[in-house]
């Protein structure tokens, strides 16, 4: 109810190229997408909240489900992803940022500024006057992405983790966000649910495709349709990796694969294979 207070605007989170954050303070018009609301900076939150009707009105992303505790108990709340402008301060942009959707009382503020956000800033704020100021030099423009949303999806036969893991384990190393099975799903997990969300939060997928993967099993077909439904939108998704199989084998499973440009892993090193895909995804190889 009491406390400092700034006016920010809210969207869908921003994917773009690194090369085009030199730049990140806002300024100009309200962005295309993006609502307008005021915000209270509460020192006492861990997580930035934003209440059911403002997540709906931008058409914020699912991403999870956590708990928090607050007067009166335990909730389950649902966690989506945002970026967050500050129209009226030049400060900047927050590219990506997961905020927990939950009712505020008194309807006053449809936002809760956490220790998430202030743990970008120098917060200073004097509370006999209400003055209130932040710094922020040095600040760099990207933020990494929260946890459940990713720069890859790895869709693979199990036969091939031979070739999979080292890849999984270059990319990681060059700080490409992967949702690999291995380490995203856990005993008692439900399968379905977690590939699910995994494809759903993913930029791109990559697809090795190799004489085990054509065998059409449950699992990989299940993947790939949920990249496909991706694609829909007209926007490329799948990344093909060729494993020891031919177009003539492609041919056989999809003829739009075969024509597809895809790397091959006997000629393409993993190496090469991570540096397109940061070229892909617009980080300086």
């Amino acid at each position: 109810m009491f406390g400092p207070r700034l006016e920010i605007e809210v969207g869908p989170p921003i994917i773009r190229n690194r090369s085009e954050l030199s730049s990140p303070i806002s300024s100009g018009p309200i962005s295309r997408g993006f609502f307008r609301m005021p915000a209270l900076i509460d020192t006492g939150a861990g997580r930035t909240v934003m209440t059911p009707e403002a997540i709906q009105k931008v058409g914020l992303p699912l991403v999870d489900y956590t708990t928090i505790s607050r007067a009166g108990g335990i909730d389950k709340v649902s966690a989506h992803v945002a970026s967050i402008q500050f129209p009226r301060y030049k400060m900047a942009t927050i590219e990506m940022i997961q905020v927990l959707c939950c009712e505020l009382p008194g309807a006053i503020f449809h936002c809760l500024l956490g220790r998430d956000v202030l743990s970008r800033w120098l917060f200073t704020y004097n509370g006999k006057t209400g003055e209130w100021s932040i710094d922020e030099e040095g600040l760099a423009g990207w933020v990494e992405p929260p946890e459940g949303v990713h720069d890859v999806f790895i869709c693979h036969a199990s036969e091939d983790k031979p070739f999979v893991e080292p890849l999984v384990s270059a990319l990681k190393a060059d700080r490409i966000s992967v949702w690999y099975d291995r380490d995203k799903i856990k005993w008692g997990d439900d399968l379905r649910s977690s590939i699910d969300k995994g494809l759903l939060n993913s930029r791109f997928g990559i697809v090795v495709f190799s004489k085990a993967f054509l065998k059409k099993k449950r699992w990989t077909k299940h993947e790939l349709n949920g990249l496909f439904a991706k694609e829909s939108t007209g926007e490329r998704v799948i990344l093909p990796i060729w494993h020891e199989v031919t177009q003539d084998d492609l041919a056989g499973y999809s003829s739009s694969f075969s024509d597809r440009v895809a790397m091959d892993s006997q000629k393409d090193s993993i190496e090469e294979i991570v540096r397109t895909l940061k070229s892909l995804l617009g980080r300086t190889p």
